[in-house]
């Protein structure tokens, strides 16, 4: 029986990896947390099978409940084997020597979804590793189709991917438009694809257990998020392929484009590159499409181009370099021309801290809250009262104690101080912080109007 990877890499490939990996581990320790890692952190100290916003695993990673600085190493962990499989990919199925193996290793590390982004704990990184598993699986599955632990190794990526990040669906979808131009003689290995669905099933049971306890609601949510339908916008849809293009980098989305394959293992990576790009440049005609919701074609785009065009690979690589190297000097020099977006996370840091001896503390969002309550060590949850027409988040699903006659209330200074059916805020409290603020609010038991 084969072993699932060849891990005999040269060892300049291992010296590399090894000094990125510790690079990695270093930027995320001084890295100050993000919103959205905040708020996956905060699931883990709330252990479910499912949340509304994505499946589950996210949270069950962050149940090993590491305290900033460290909770972000699970997932640099689950990247860096990523790269390792994927370079394990190029080996087995396209012969890669070590000249590409290189290429391979660099390229994914300086594309932002798969090498900058992966410092950051977010589903991201865990779809990407279970996409690689599934591209690998698939290819072997091409080599023999009756190779039924190959079958179960796919069906266990595709499983497990659902429950990383919904966007996982598009590998089957991937897969089956593959067969039918490509391999229309899979559809009759049934035994093959029953041990796909099997284990793909098993594996996805907690997602799909979750959402039928819950009335399906984490499905609706998203479907809602990413399909509903706000009329055509040529702009939105330019916008998209101006965003990929530059995340993706033209020469590498050149590179697959011409890209030619003479064997099916070719066409899959094609398939894998293109599908989800195509996916969602359709998703744009009908709503906005995030920049990282395509990351998925990262991998199949650096093998596929690395396997035909190194020149083209290589020239990757000088165009992330100039980019990074920009954002760098940006950083280092011109601190204040950074967008706000960029900035938050350190003045939160700074916020926190300065909100830390406040006895009762809530937030105005669940970005907000999670992020005090990641970086203060203590409990703080979104006031009731905010968003009590609208489910919106995780928040909304949690019980959590009434709110007390006085309590302070932690915002975004450029949305105003929040409004509450039930308090109001106490005059000359509101305290500024910059793009933070914090005001204190007492229960409004005045009938004829707020307090003064």
């Amino acid at each position: 029986m084969p072993t699932i990877f060849n891990l005999q890499l040269p060892r300049s490939f291992y010296r590399i990896w090894t000094v990125l990996f510790i690079v990695k581990i270093l930027t995320a320790y001084f890295l100050p947390p993000v919103d959205d890692e905040a708020y996956y952190w905060v699931w883990g100290q709330n252990l479910a099978l499912g949340y509304l916003n994505h499946p589950g695993m996210v949270g069950w990673i962050n149940g090993l409940g590491l305290a900033p600085g460290f909770f972000r190493i699970p997932f640099i962990v689950v990247n860096q084997l990523s790269v390792l499989i994927l370079a394990c990919t190029g080996r087995e199925h396209f012969n890669f020597g070590e000249r590409k193996l290189l290429l391979i290793l660099v390229v994914f590390n300086l594309i932002p979804v798969t090498g900058a982004g992966a410092c950051l704990a977010l589903p991201d990184s865990l779809l990407i590793f279970f996409w690689i598993l599934s591209i690998h699986s698939s290819l072997r599955l091409l080599t023999n189709s009756d190779d039924l632990s190959s079958a179960a190794l796919l069906g266990i990526s595709l499983g497990l991917g659902f429950c990383s990040k919904y966007h996982m669906v598009l590998a089957p979808l991937t897969l089956i438009l593959f067969c039918l131009f490509w391999h229309r003689a899979f559809f009759g290995k049934r035994k093959t694809i029953f041990i796909i669905v099997i284990f793909g099933l098993a594996a996805a049971l907690p997602t799909l257990l979750w959402n039928q306890q819950n009335d399906w609601i984490s499905f609706y949510f998203q479907l809602r998020h990413g399909l509903a339908s706000q009329g055509f916008s040529a702009t939105r849809v330019l916008g998209y392929i101006a965003d990929q293009t530059l995340i993706m980098s033209p020469f590498l989305i050149l590179g697959c484009w011409k890209f030619q394959p003479v064997n099916p293992k070719g066409a899959l990576l094609k398939y894998f590159a293109f599908v989800p790009l195509a996916f969602f440049l359709l998703s744009s005609t009908r709503a906005p499409v995030e920049g990282n919701w395509p990351s998925i074609a990262a991998p199949a785009l650096a093998l596929s181009v690395v396997l035909a065009f190194e020149n083209l690979a290589k020239f990757s690589i000088a165009y992330y370099s100039s980019i990074y190297a920009f954002l760098a000097a940006v950083f280092l020099f011109a601190p204040a021309q950074l967008p706000n977006k960029a900035k938050e996370p350190f003045a939160m840091r700074t916020f926190a801290r300065e909100t830390l001896s406040l006895p009762i503390l809530y937030g105005s969002s669940y970005q907000v809250s999670s992020q005090l309550w990641l970086q203060q060590g203590r409990v703080v949850y979104k006031a009731k009262g905010l968003s009590q027409y609208v489910m919106h988040d995780m928040y909304d699903l949690w019980k959590q104690p009434d709110l007390p006659t006085k309590f302070h209330i932690a915002y975004k200074t450029s949305s105003s101080i929040p409004r509450m059916a039930t308090h109001v805020p106490i005059q000359g409290s509101n305290k500024s912080y910059g793009i933070y603020s914090v005001v204190e609010m007492i229960r409004n038991q005045t009938p004829s109007g707020p307090i003064q």
